[in-house]
């Protein structure tokens, strides 16, 4: 993470399952990364990145790993 990087969200769906592949779609590239988890474990998950814009397909992988209550 880069502390002093500025974010901006600008939602262009829902951020659900097919999210990723219409941006790779539209000539983004797939970069695999490992994120944190909702309990905080690594998790292997993708975004699409083209020029200075990045797009995160939502958090359904990642909920899908939680343990269950």
């Amino acid at each position: 993470m880069i502390p002093t990087l500025p974010i901006r969200t600008i939602p262009i769906a829902d951020g659900g399952e097919g999210t990723l592949q219409a941006a790779l779609s539209a000539g983004f590239l797939r970069v695999d990364v490992t994120a944190a988890g909702p309990t905080g474990e690594p998790v292997r998950a993708a975004v699409a990145i083209k020029d200075r814009t990045a797009v995160a397909e939502g958090l359904a992988t990642p909920c899908r790993r939680s343990p269950r209550h």
